[in-house]
């Protein structure tokens, strides 16, 4: 195992105006840090520049956008290969960059040192885990703690505050609303968005809040309505969102509303994990063309449990395609980023304390065995007597009986064979075009093919005008798979908001002072 690098220093990664984008990610890479001067650096420039945008910032195609990263800093630098640096195109971030993965400080400090250096193409999003409370509750702050220090996360919280809440998304297919969660009953039209201030921690309920923790109702029980309830649910508008425990879910007629009120082609959010990385919101309609939500996720195998692919939607003048990736391999940390030792002893102690006992237990059965025959004695039964006389009394020892085994932790957190072909004949790779085409065809400076090896499974559909009767509806169907559903079973206790800060706080034992 090789030592990680000597931290780079301000002088080593600035370049120009800005950084030395490749430098910095081929250090991370090594799992080298940065001197805290130089993280210093990158965040106060960085906060200088997302303070200076609007809560509703506009972005021109083409555009790469990006959905939830959840700390998998190795993903993304593995699906950033397949991009320029934004040069020449746009790239939207929609959220989420911290917590879960291990890597939340590696991407934090990437994104802001490119938005820094191609401030009007770089464009990052605030989600719902970008702020003190789920940072705390969760493991960024305690990442960020353990490799940079209190004060360095400080001011990344203070770099949260300064991020832009949603974009609108122009092309020659429309203008397309571009947000973390979703819409809110609050939002009557985009200029609501720039009237509330964002530079703060986010409320547990209204505009701000909605934005960032709202979902799309849940399609999958659509089926299993009556008529009478198809019909009801086709006019929901918004309803109460149990799955978080705050905001709400938005409907067919709520979200059909807000597009046609704005002139919205469509919603592009992140906030959900995906089985193939997107998910295209139909509202289980057959009178529309085109989808009027999309959900992407960009972490594949998330939380190295999930078995799920990881995305990312490309949008051009008149083409929208989804690239869908697998997971790479990235070092390992032990939980609260112990070291071997102080992670190891307490299991240590317990096994030695397991052995103990069943050599204790083991020891008082011999003290009874008949040294004579070498057999165990025969105790009585029922009025016989014994054939031998016991002066002692006996203690019969029952043995200890092994629990029954359920799914442990330990069990349930085994790593991928990341080399696996298991998923590769699923319906979603049957329907994607494995041919050069969408590659092949994009602009110069869009996509390049570094490794055309391991090239990303592509989903093109092409989307031209105004979404007229002759639009060919494009839809997929998604492969179940086992431990993809456990996982989201086990995880949904985290998909809700939890308590507020300063409960935490308390209930934890932290103190800020």
């Amino acid at each position: 195992m090789s030592t990680p690098p000597a931290d780079l220093t301000l002088e080593d990664i600035q370049l120009n105006d800005g950084y030395d984008i490749d430098k910095i990610m081929d250090h991370f890479k090594k799992e080298g840090r940065l001197e805290k001067k130089a993280v210093s650096d990158i965040l106060k420039r960085a906060a200088k520049l997302l303070a200076s945008e609007p809560n509703l910032i506009e972005v021109e195609a083409p555009c790469v956008i990006f959905g939830d990263l959840h700390g998998q800093f190795y993903d993304l630098a593995n699906i950033l290969l397949d991009y320029p640096q934004p040069s020449e195109t746009h790239m939207l971030f929609l959220g989420d960059y911290v917590d879960r993965g291990y890597f939340g400080s590696e991407n934090v400090l990437l994104l802001m040192a490119m938005k820094v250096t191609y401030p009007q193409r770089m464009h990052l999003l605030r989600g719902n885990h970008e702020c003190r409370l789920l940072t705390t509750y969760f493991n960024f702050r305690q990442e960020c703690c353990f490799k940079y220090g209190d004060h360095i996360y400080n001011e990344v919280m203070k770099t949260f505050d300064c991020l832009p809440i949603c974009a609108l998304l122009h092309s020659e297919l429309g203008k397309f609303f571009c947000v973390h969660g979703g819409i809110s009953p609050n939002l009557n039209s985009l200029q609501d968005i720039n009237k509330f201030n964002r530079f703060r921690e986010p409320p547990g309920a209204g505009l701000f809040c909605d934005l960032l923790w709202s979902d799309p109702i849940d399609e999958s029980i659509y089926s299993k309505l009556t008529d009478k309830q198809k019909e009801e649910w086709q006019h929901i508008t918004f309803t109460e969102n149990k799955v978080r425990g705050c905001s709400y879910c938005y409907g067919f007629q709520g979200v059909d509303e807000f597009l046609k009120k704005n002139e919205i082609t469509s919603i592009i959010r992140a906030h959900e994990v995906q089985k193939e990385g997107c998910n295209l919101h139909y509202f289980n309609r057959d009178d529309i063309t085109h989808p009027l939500v999309m959900t992407l996720f960009t972490s594949p195998n998330y939380c190295d449990v999930y078995d799920n692919d990881g995305a990312v939607l490309v949008l051009l003048d008149n083409e929208l395609s989804f690239l869908s990736y697998n997971a790479v391999p990235h070092p390992f940390w032990l939980p609260k980023f112990q070291n071997g030792i102080s992670y190891s002893l307490p299991i240590f102690c317990d096994t030695l304390n397991a052995v103990a006992k069943k050599v204790y237990a083991f020891s008082l059965y011999s003290d009874f065995v008949d040294e004579d025959d070498d057999k165990p004695i025969k105790f009585a039964v029922q009025d016989e007597p014994p054939k031998k006389e016991i002066k002692a009394p006996v203690v019969v020892n029952k043995p200890i009986e092994k629990p029954k085994k359920g799914i442990s932790v330990e069990d349930f957190l085994q790593p991928l064979d990341l080399n696996s072909n298991e998923n590769d004949n699923n319906s979603f790779r049957k329907a994607a075009s494995r041919s050069r085409s969408f590659v092949d065809r994009l602009p110069s400076g869009i996509v390049q093919r570094k490794r055309p090896e391991n090239r990303p499974r592509c989903c093109t559909f092409s989307m031209k005008g105004q979404f007229n009767s002759t639009f060919d509806r494009f839809s997929f169907t998604i492969t179940a798979s086992p431990r993809f559903e456990e996982a989201k079973t086990k995880d949904a206790e985290n998909e809700k908001r939890p308590a507020e800060l300063e409960d935490l706080k308390k209930q934890w034992g932290i103190d800020d002072n």
